[in-house]
């Protein structure tokens, strides 16, 4: 599935780094979130 998003830039920042500090790409670190909730 794709999906499309329009982020503010200081959430896109964020994003970024906190995909960079999981050692994941932008798009698994976004995948895993969606995941972690809607499985827990």
């Amino acid at each position: 599935m794709t999906i499309q998003l329009q982020l503010k830039p200081e959430i896109e920042a964020r994003l970024i780094a906190e995909a960079a500090a999981q050692g994941l790409s932008v798009e698994n670190y976004l995948a895993s979130l969606i995941e972690d909730t809607l499985t827990s």
